[in-house]
């Protein structure tokens, strides 16, 4: 079963990632490029003003000397590799997840599993707090972080309480546990808002991100079972 996890877990993961980044490449690079066209010119815009009236943005200093992959392939394969690593992990979650719960993988319940995985992890954060470009404002980076992985958290407890016990007691439980971190709401930026990305293109990333997101665990999902499958199928 060990063997099984390990290969069902690399072979999906490695698959949906290298689909998974093609996906990125179409749908939310181009759209980070030119977000971040408009984070230099903000930059630029607020050294040039800081020159002017050094007082006035005393204690905020940009490290433009922070290293970065260069445009073109080093950039493209930094993000590949980062995008197959993290479905890698993902995959080893979701395949541990089902055998843990005593589901028998397969392709039609790993495509299940991965929408569930997809809500969780992807839709319900997002929410309240959706993906951010470059020159973004967001609030303090430890309170997002605790409020994402307790929405993660709360969203596979109410998934596991509709679906998997499934009584009506726990349906409406799970409901409750699945609002609750929207109802306390996610940590909003405590400085005024002075983005520098069109509120139209941060949308467009937002909807983007979600498709990219949406096709990446159903393919985990369903190609670790589908794997899982062929492996149970040729054991001797």
């Amino acid at each position: 079963m060990s063997y099984r996890i390990l290969i069902a877990g690399l072979l999906a993961g490695l698959f949906a990632g290298l689909i998974t980044s093609v996906l990125q490449q179409a749908l939310t690079v181009p759209i980070i490029h030119i977000a971040e066209t408009f984070e230099s010119s903000h930059h630029d815009h607020a050294a040039s003003d800081a020159a002017a009236t050094p007082d006035a943005n005393a204690g905020h200093v940009h490290d433009a000397s922070a290293w970065g992959p260069s445009e073109g392939l080093e950039r493209i394969a930094f993000t590949t590799l980062a995008t197959v690593g993290a479905c890698i992990g993902f995959a080893f979650i979701l395949v541990a997840g089902m055998i843990l719960l005593g589901e028998a993988p397969s392709a039609r319940r790993g495509l299940i599993w991965g929408g569930c995985f997809f809500i969780a992890f992807s839709l319900a954060p997002a929410l309240g707090l959706p993906p951010e470009l470059p020159g973004m404002e967001a609030g303090a980076l430890p309170f997002r972080q605790a409020w994402w992985f307790g929405t993660i958290a709360t969203s596979l407890l109410g998934l596991w309480l509709i679906l998997k016990v499934g009584k009506p007691i726990a349906i409406v439980i799970g409901a409750i546990v699945m609002i609750a971190p929207h109802l306390v709401g996610a940590p909003l930026s405590v400085v005024p808002m002075n983005s520098a990305v069109p509120p139209e293109l941060s949308a467009r990333f937002v909807v983007n991100a979600m498709v990219v997101a949406a096709a990446m665990w159903l393919m985990i999902g369903s190609l670790a079972g589908l794997i899982w499958q062929r492996l149970e199928r040729s054991a001797p």
